[in-house]
């Protein structure tokens, strides 16, 4: 791997691990297109995700500061609740789950990217209703959020931290999105959306974790060279992009969010779905190998 595949796979990573697009699916299409297959280095696949963490934690370092200061208290407790299905689903799913990630199954991308456009269309209809009752609230100089039209993460309660983590695990096949899911489920609990997509990002830094933990120890339980047929430097070039696309990917995500637009990225996965399909059917698999 060249430099410049590096600095792809790092942007792919950093945008598509935080816009709700599926960054395992966007993964597998890039393996399918140049068969250069990230899980046969794991050391650089670890880089990644380890890169993108740094702009979830430089973007929320407020609340990820009062949650050290303060580790006892509700949100704390709820971020936990949350990341317990995903984790249950890893460990009892782990052999299928690897399969799919290995890209043993292309024709399944058809399936999840579509699942992933329902999903986006549906949260797009949450966040629009959303901001129509902050509208209402805002008009009316209705005070406090207290009510039972909308509600805050002060609101949240464990059951409703769990249907979010439900959601976060139902995700973690290749093309099924983390973050639009979680948002989907978030948003139709009828949590504002700015506080929807804090918890959802907060909740992915423990999912973003556990994935970086998983590949640590299959690659220290490996006896393949740390990088191999990759430079440091392309190692160093990778991490910056995935850092810097990160952190991009979720200034405009969370502006999407308020803004009510989820429906343009449903319309581009069930687009992916379409080729994937095409290419199977039409073209007898010759783009994705």
């Amino acid at each position: 791997m060249n430099t410049l595949e590096a600095i792809i796979l790092g942007i792919i990573q950093g945008l598509t691990e935080f816009l709700p697009v599926s960054s395992s699916g966007h993964l597998a299409l890039f393996r399918g297109l140049t068969g250069i297959y990230l899980k046969d280095m794991l050391a650089f696949d670890l880089i990644l995700h380890i890169a993108t963490l740094i702009p979830v934690c430089i973007i929320f370092r407020k609340t990820i500061f009062d949650l050290i200061k303060n580790p006892f208290q509700k949100l704390t407790l709820f971020l936990l609740i949350g990341t317990v299905p995903a984790v249950l689903a890893a460990l009892l799913l782990g052999d299928q789950i690897r399969f799919l990630f290995g890209g043993g199954a292309i024709w399944f991308l058809a399936i999840t990217f579509t699942i992933t456009g329902f999903i986006l269309l549906f949260a797009d209809w949450a966040a629009e209703r959303a901001a129509k009752i902050e509208q209402e609230r805002r008009e009316k100089k209705i005070i406090g959020m207290y009510d039972n039209s909308i509600k805050n993460l002060e609101q949240m309660t464990w059951r409703e931290a769990l249907l979010v983590g439900i959601a976060q695990a139902f995700a973690i096949p290749p093309g099924i999105s983390r973050s639009g899911t979680t948002l989907a489920a978030a948003l139709g609990l009828k949590f504002n959306r700015e506080d929807a997509a804090r918890f959802i990002f907060l909740l992915s830094i423990p999912a973003i974790l556990g994935g970086a933990v998983f590949e640590a120890v299959e690659l220290f339980t490996n006896d393949e060279p740390f990088f191999y047929d990759i430079s440091l430097t392309a190692v160093a070039f990778g991490f910056a992009a995935a850092a810097l696309s990160g952190y991009l990917a979720i200034k405009f995500f969370i502006a999407l969010v308020k803004k009510a637009r989820l429906r343009y990225f449903s319309i581009y996965v069930f687009a992916l779905a379409l080729f994937v399909v095409f290419d199977l059917l039409v073209l007898g698999g010759r783009v994705l190998t």
